[in-house]
């Protein structure tokens, strides 16, 4: 969360941050926590819940990637308590990402490489070497172009359980409980002020993030040029100034 921008404005953030470091880990071999933990609505109250005993009221709501998904569903749900949002790196369609991560996966590594790929994630080949070179390739042109701006950690911060269930092994295979996924026919419901920002060379497509514009009302889409899916991280300077820009327009 953070107050920087403005004074008096609160911006609450979210990201798979709600997977990882001191987010509670219950015990996910038990099928009653998975029912209860592991699913979009648990999440999206969990905001709800941080925020009123953070005393928000009249806030923007940032969310990336996964996030993205909860700032969605927070909007339709607690609109009222929001006075913007970002939608970061984040279609509203799951389908539209896979046709993307599909489309780039062809383009960069061929149909041999992909073909490749598909055996090993058909019998389930997540380790072998060459998989996983691939997804390193990947990783490097649509997820982060510049990991050297990233925040670097001394512990593992992730919760893989979360990550495998709801996504699947990595950014380019959706086998998760997130499969399916879509606001489509609702994301026109969203009548407060958006800002909508994706990397040029995001795992998310561009196409679909201009029609999102077309959707919400009250939206505006922008392209964050050297970046990928961490569009924040591998561009801070121009991402900031836009978010700013946002921010202080409202």
């Amino acid at each position: 969360m953070s107050r920087d921008l403005r004074q008096g404005v609160c911006i609450f953030s979210i990201n798979f941050s709600c997977f990882c470091f001191i987010s509670a880990h219950p015990d996910f071999s038990q099928q009653d926590n998975v029912e209860k933990y592991a699913n979009i609505d648990y999440f999206v109250d969990e905001v709800e819940e941080v925020s009123k005993l953070l005393g928000l009221e009249d806030f923007f709501l940032l969310g990336h990637s996964w996030g993205g998904i909860l700032v969605q569903e927070y909007a339709l749900k607690y609109g009222e308590a929001l006075q913007g949002i970002i939608i970061s790196d984040m279609t509203d369609d799951i389908g539209s990402y896979v046709k993307n991560i599909n489309r780039e996966r062809e383009e960069l590594l061929g149909s041999k490489e992909i073909a490749f790929m598909e055996d090993c994630e058909a019998r389930q080949g997540y380790t072998d070497p060459r998989y996983r070179n691939n997804i390193e390739l990947l990783n490097s042109k649509y997820i982060m172009k510049h990991p050297e701006n990233a925040s670097k950690h001394v512990i593992s911060t992730k919760n893989n359980f979360l990550y495998n269930y709801f996504q699947g092994d990595n950014e380019f295979v959706v086998k998760g409980a997130l499969f399916g996924w879509s606001l489509q026919d609702r994301i026109q419901e969203i009548t407060i002020p958006c800002c909508l920002i994706f990397g040029d060379d995001d795992s998310m497509g561009l196409e679909e993030a201009a029609r999102m514009e077309e959707r919400i009302l009250d939206s505006k889409l922008h392209v964050i040029s050297d970046a990928a899916h961490c569009s924040k991280v591998d561009n801070p300077a121009e991402y900031f100034a836009v978010l700013g820009e946002f921010v202080s327009s409202h």
